[in-house]
């Protein structure tokens, strides 16, 4: 709720104003970080590392993805940047440092029978996805609201699209080749749950691998293949 209203037209506001003869971003920026900081440490166990200037204060948090040093006023400077500014990506952060890092993942209910094959789907649409799910994977009833719409799908321009199911079925993992690079979508037994992009030359083909917990996508840059390591559910 908070990204959501953050905008280049309400940063250029706090520039403008003052408190204290200090611009009002100053203070913002500064009570910003502390908040953000006490919601890890409130809400999911994270520890206080004091710092000086108090607001340059980080946040130690342990979960299955490891042992992180989070810096709040860092994010917030990044957020109201002029690269970042239109998008509310101090949520995005939020969301994969924190909440999706100490989400309980094994709390999930099983979709579908882990070691079930799903074939790959040649054409990709919107319909003909729907249609391949209802088929092969008949026990995903929708790919939930904020799934890509068809317009979209056809914009990212698939090649193909692969399935796997991952967490011993409590996730289905889609991975594609797209125009720009690999796209991965996960989903639960709700739908969409989020997405992920790898910039990727076009050849040769990407290789996902699942070890357990953990997922490796691996993908050709430049001559080069790059591993991206994460846990199952996509952090």
């Amino acid at each position: 709720r908070l990204a959501a209203k953050l905008g280049r037209a309400r940063r250029d506001a706090w520039i403008e104003d003052e408190i204290e003869g200090s611009p009002l971003l100053v203070q913002m920026v500064t009570h910003g970080a502390l908040y953000l900081g006490a919601c890890v440490v409130r809400g999911h166990g994270g520890q206080w590392l004091v710092r000086n200037p108090m607001w340059e204060s980080r946040v130690r948090l342990e979960s299955r993805a490891g042992i992180g040093e989070l810096a709040p006023f860092m994010w917030w400077l990044k957020a109201l940047g002029d690269e970042e500014v239109d998008d509310p990506r101090l949520a995005d952060r939020y969301r994969r440092h924190v909440e999706l890092a100490t989400f309980d993942a094994e709390a999930l209910p099983r979709i579908a029978p882990a070691d079930r094959r799903l074939p790959r789907l040649a054409k990709v649409r919107y319909d003909t996805l729907h249609k391949h799910l209802k088929a092969h994977l008949p026990e995903l009833r929708s790919v939930g609201d904020h799934f890509p719409s068809p317009e979209r799908l056809d914009e990212m321009g698939f090649a193909w699209l692969d399935f796997a199911l991952v967490g011993d079925g409590r996730m289905l993992l889609l991975h594609g080749p797209g125009r720009e690079g690999v796209h991965l979508f996960w989903l639960d037994a709700g739908g969409f749950v989020q997405s992920a992009f790898y910039a990727a030359d076009k050849f040769p083909a990407h290789v996902l691998k699942v070890d357990g917990d953990k997922i490796a996508m691996v993908v050709p840059v430049a001559k080069e293949m790059r591993v991206h390591e994460m846990l199952w559910w996509g952090v």
